[in-house]
């Protein structure tokens, strides 16, 4: 085991030149300051956000994730990154900065995993390169740029790759635990996902591992043990803990944990309905989810300019990989190799993807095995090179094609120099005609990346996209939509870390009438909610959770509560996900008895004149009973 570690190429702080380090450091840099371009002009957005206020006041709703300040309910999923997000807030201030600050360090780290571990496989020059291109593929800078699950996810599975490698090549015990911790970790980002890598380490360790196939059997046995018992510690804590001294388990009908990872964020995306998850398709019913479709949906559609750029080099990677990789970096090509195909089959395989993030996961084993194919282009035949050029600049057309008018100079640009390429083709030098052909073939992708600089083509906490927005960030509110509802109402849709306008003078009535109730104010849903908890931090009750659905309180509950003076101040709002709420649901059956028997304290149209499309009602219901 000593004399192979000795052969593999090892990262230390210690070890490696001040050229290495520089380099690197200007990659990190560059992706760094890529994603932190908007930083200070980050927006208090979305659901998400509100459970961030939330669980960054009380330790309680810390630990299970609460939407809100009571914690009545909690989020949709498991909340590992909104946690990590909280303790931010807790330390610099609730803002919109802060909580995009942890995303955008996740994008830091997971370049120098990526490049640790390609360096380890491959050398230095490949390392690079692959650094450079994970930072040059169009969806890194908007998912790491934003407040989303999918940037920590990405950073805790090429951690995870990185200490698998090591492991394979050494057979250390502690690297493949560390690997499989890693994965756990990434589960409380964002669950079951994060398992999709673990075949891949499991099959390198098994086959590379310089130890006896009995041990490397038991330590994979032992090392996938490990992974599911602390992935799922988290989980059974809150199934172990009696139903009222935990917030309700959105995403269910049955207040099952269990049920909300593996049904409702498991196998419904696959179309499978297990009993007591909430069917993903209401969440879907609403115009701002427009997912991709298909089989196809990586290669063709909206998707394809954030992940597709470098899919010619990465299979040509696997194929070429299988013939060049022998010995110790046979464990580096089957991990990258694995990766990509199994997310690759899986992603596709789903029948919808609500965010283009989804496939951030795949950005660091395209990039590593890009790289690794166009660093070996110096030792092929001219002829092959020329293949390359031909194939890759037609792949570059079809790409661009998505977005034909998005810089078009630039396309037709690519085509020209290609074109020069293979006529100058005997006259280079190989290396020479190696890098001019790779710096030929990021143009694309590079120029994507680079649009995010432009808040326009930045994407947002909703959709992550680069470049011009794809069909599902085009549906969300635009300024115009915002501006439907003037001034004094722009809170209800776009909140700020203030109320101003009708959202302050509900609330100013709210509090004035609140009197001894718990809640100051009580709403059907999250979105009408999140402008006085993002702004407040108060204990407002979003009855029906995320999708307005969710069985608790029943009306009978809902009456007890008004009937002890819990509730006082109801505010029913018709803007968001009003196509969610189904007839027959206790949402609706609330709705309809606080407009029947609580008395109006106030009425907000939008937009004043001309087609309504959003209406705000505050209630006063205690005298209701």
């Amino acid at each position: 085991m000593t004399g192979a570690y000795a052969r593999v190429r090892t990262v230390s702080v210690q070890s490696v030149f001040t050229r290495e380090r520089q380099v690197l450091a200007l990659i990190v840099l560059a992706g760094l300051a890529l994603a932190s371009a908007h930083l200070a002009s980050a927006p208090l957005t979305g659901y998400y956000a509100t459970a961030v206020r939330s669980m960054s006041g009380s330790w309680h709703a810390w630990f299970f994730g609460a939407l809100d300040p009571a914690s009545t309910i909690s989020v949709d999923k498991v909340p590992g990154w909104l946690q990590i997000q909280a303790l931010f807030v807790r330390v610099l201030g609730f803002h919109g900065w802060v909580i995009e600050l942890p995303q955008i360090l996740a994008e830091g780290v997971s370049i120098v995993a990526l490049y640790a571990a390609v360096r380890r496989w491959r050398g230095v020059p490949t390392a690079r390169l692959a650094a450079a291109l994970f930072v040059l593929t169009p969806i890194v800078t908007p998912t790491f740029a934003h407040a989303m699950e999918d940037g920590p996810l990405a950073c805790c599975l090429i951690l995870a790759l990185d200490r698998a490698h090591r492991a394979a090549v050494t057979g250390a015990t502690r690297s493949l635990i560390a690997s499989a911790l890693w994965i756990a970790l990434g589960f409380q980002m964002k669950m079951a996902e994060a398992w999709l890598v673990l075949p891949a380490v499991l099959i390198a360790y098994s086959v590379c591992a310089p130890v006896s196939g009995r041990v490397r059997a038991l330590r994979a046995v032992v090392a996938t043990a490990v992974c599911v018992l602390a992935s799922l510690l988290w989980v059974t804590i809150v199934a172990l803990v009696p139903a009222g001294s935990r917030p309700y388990v959105d995403g269910t009908s049955t207040d099952n944990v269990f049920t909300m990872v593996f049904g409702y964020n498991g196998l419904e995306r696959l179309g499978i309905h297990l009993p007591g998850a909430m069917p993903q398709g209401l969440r879907l019913a609403h115009p701002v989810f427009v997912p991709g479709d298909g089989w196809a949906k990586l290669i063709d559609g909206h998707l394809l300019p954030q992940i597709g750029w470098l899919i010619p080099l990465t299979l040509a990677g696997i194929v070429v990989g299988w013939r060049t990789n022998r010995g110790l970096e046979r464990a580096g090509w089957l991990l990258w190799s694995g990766a990509w195909v199994t997310f690759a089959l899986v992603l596709s395989a789903v029948g919808r993807l609500p965010h283009a993030a989804y496939v951030v996961v795949l950005a660091a084993p395209m990039a590593a095995l890009s790289a690794a194919f166009l660093v070996d282009l110096v030792t092929m035949r001219r002829r092959t090179m020329a293949v390359v050029v031909v194939f890759q600049s037609c792949w570059s057309a079809w790409v661009w094609a998505v977005e034909p008018s998005f810089v078009e100079w630039l396309r037709w640009g690519v085509v020209a120099i290609a074109v020069l390429l293979l006529v100058n083709l005997h006259r280079l030098s190989t290396r020479a005609l190696a890098t001019v052909v790779t710096a030929t073939l990021l143009i694309g992708p590079a120029a994507w990346t680079a649009s995010t600089l432009n808040p326009a083509y930045a994407g947002s906490d909703v959709e992550a996209t680069a470049g011009p927005p794809g069909p599902l960030l085009a549906s969300v509110a635009t300024p115009a939509q915002v501006a439907d509802f003037g001034a004094d109402g722009a809170d209800f849709v776009a909140p700020t870390a203030t109320l101003s306008g009708d959202a302050a003078k509900v609330w100013q009535i709210a509090k004035q009438r609140q009197g001894s109730a718990r809640f100051p104010l009580t709403t059907v849903g999250w979105f009408i909610a999140q402008p006085f908890i993002l702004a407040t931090g108060e204990p407002v009750w979003p009855i029906g959770g995320y999708s307005h659905l969710v069985p608790t309180p029943t009306l009978a509950e809902f009456q007890a509560a008004v009937r002890s003076g819990e509730v006082r101040m109801v505010l029913l709002g018709a803007y968001g996900f009003r196509a969610a709420i189904q007839d027959g649901s206790a949402s609706t059956d609330i709705v309809q008895w606080v407009a029947g028997h609580c008395a109006r304290a106030g009425s907000w149209i939008y937009p004043p004149s001309g087609q309504t499309t959003a209406a705000v009602h505050l209630f006063d219901c205690s005298n209701a009973l």
